[in-house]
This record gives structure tokens, sequence and C-alpha cells, in this order.
């Protein structure tokens, strides 16, 4: 950090680069988030991102028609993840063995989620 006291830092920004002092800062960043996501997943049971957001797609559906739509999310699903196996058997699956688990820490977004839906439907 020292060369940027002496204006190294002008000459990282001519040349297109981040000063070494924002690389640092930005190094920290990500390893707080890092972190953040390990622990939240210890405290939450969740896997993965990726199973997170299966279950808040699942969620949202159920919450919003009032039944269970496999078939659609799982196409969804498969088409998010660039995946075309990923079918309504394999969501089912999933959904039979993680939902319940996944839904008692995170049923708030899916609340959230809807809520936000509501106003934004009733905005003109």
């Amino acid at each position: 950090m020292a060369s940027e006291n002496e204006g190294k830092n002008v000459e990282f920004t001519k040349i297109g680069r981040l000063p070494v002092s924002q690389v640092v800062s930005e190094l920290r960043l990500y390893i707080r988030f890092i972190n953040f996501a390990n622990s939240m997943s210890a405290d939450t049971e969740t896997r993965s991102p990726v199973e997170l957001s299966k279950y808040l797609l699942s969620s949202y559906v159920r919450v919003m028609t009032g039944r269970i739509h496999d078939r659609s999310v799982s196409g969804l699903v498969g088409e998010a993840l660039a995946s075309p196996e990923y079918n309504e058997v394999a969501h089912r699956m999933w959904r039979t063995r993680n939902y319940e688990r996944i839904d008692k820490h995170f049923s708030w977004i899916t609340r959230f989620l809807v809520a936000m839906s509501v106003v934004i439907a009733q905005t003109p």
C-alpha cells in the first residue's frame, strides 16, 4: 500500500488496473461473502444456492397458485440450469426430500416475494 502513497495508483488507473488497496479490499469482500455463504449453509441446512433457488421457485408457485406445479417448475429449473434432463420426476423427488427442511428457514422470503408481487401488480 505504500507504493500507492507515492502516486502509483494513478499509474494503475491509467493502464486500466485497480490500485493494490482496492484489489485487497475486493478480495476481503469476496472472502466475507464466501464465509457468509458457508455459515448460512450450516445454520439453515441449505446445501447450495441452487437448492435455495429451487425451493424459492417451488414455494412461490405453490403460494401464488395454491397448487404444486412440478412439471412447470421443473421446466424453469431445467432451463435455468441448462439441464434438459431435469424433469418433473426429478423435481418431485427433490421437493419431497428437501422442501420442508428448507421451508422452515426460508418461508419468510416466499412471503416477501408474494407481497412484492402483489404490490407490483397493484402499481399503475
